[in-house]
């Protein structure tokens, strides 16, 4: 009886409390990757382009961002990499 109000009263709370911790984890990791991006720019972009699969549309975004920041990306290319690499 007892640890079915206990089990009651935690489904209560059991909503709010997950989304309250979600959003705080999601917090800190945009805080996270917006640190990385204003100290590291060059990595965020690689990681990021290296990481995701994007359509196009996306990796044009990512790429037109990349270049407002002054990073320049060089695309795949199969004879030396099948990854993103970043212009020194």
């Amino acid at each position: 009886l007892a640890a079915g109000r206990i089990w009651n009263q935690l489904g209560d709370v059991s909503s709010y409390v997950f989304n309250k911790s979600h959003a705080v984890c999601y917090t800190w990791l945009s805080y996270q990757l917006a640190w990385i991006k204003a100290h590291y720019p060059k990595v965020f972009y690689r990681v990021y382009l290296n990481a995701y699969r994007l359509d196009k549309e996306e990796m044009d975004d990512i790429i037109a961002d990349a270049g407002k920041h002054h990073v320049y990306m060089i695309p795949p290319d199969k004879s030396r990499s099948a990854k993103w690499e970043v212009l020194d």
